[in-house]
């Protein structure tokens, strides 16, 4: 019987060709089971096994002495076995020293210092902060560009300058960041 359908099917009979396809589904699937291959899933290796079948259909010489079935199972496992054997070059292709499309070395992206993620998250952070400083009164933001910027003075630096007792400039710049936290925590 199976003689039959493999003769209808090298004929080009498409419905002997889907009856012995599914004849052999378990089998595949048992297959497909036992191998793994980088970047496929158990769907794909089926796949494979599928078009093993229709490849050992058409190269399959009735007039041998050889078990279709035993036969079948030999191609889906030679299959299996040779895209194994590609899916292992071209992951072995990978280089840190080949260039991109641009001609740029992939090893010269990478090897910069610079974080791309940090430098937006501090972008971010620096305009939300100076939304909310621009809240402040004049008085304020004195008091905060004059302690908290380079090359300036500190708060004792700052109480001198403007003949104000430290402990009044502390009380202040406190209270200047306690309301900074609360903006920076509601937006």
């Amino acid at each position: 019987m199976i003689n039959e359908l493999i003769i209808k099917a090298k004929d080009g009979d498409k419905a002997a060709q889907e009856d012995i396809i599914i004849k052999f589904t378990p089998l595949v699937y048992k297959l497909s089971l036992s191998y793994y291959i980088a970047g496929f899933d158990e769907e794909d290796l089926r796949q494979f096994g599928y078009l093993s079948i229709i490849k050992a259909i058409k190269s399959f010489d009735i007039n041998r002495k050889v078990n279709f079935t035993a036969y079948v199972k030999w191609a889906i496992t030679k299959n299996f076995y040779y895209e194994i054997r590609k899916a292992a070059k071209r992951n072995g292709e990978g280089s840190l020293n080949n260039a991109n499309e641009e001609g740029i070395e992939y090893i010269e992206m990478i090897s910069s210092d610079f974080d791309l993620e940090n430098c937006c998250i501090e972008n971010l952070m620096v305009n939300k902060l100076r939304k909310v400083i621009n809240i402040l009164t004049a008085e304020e933001k004195e008091l905060i560009y004059y302690v908290y910027r380079e090359k300036s003075g500190g708060l004792t630096q700052y109480s001198k300058e403007k003949n104000i007792k430290y402990s009044k400039c502390l009380q202040f710049r406190n209270e200047i960041l306690a309301k900074l936290k609360k903006e920076l925590i509601s937006k």
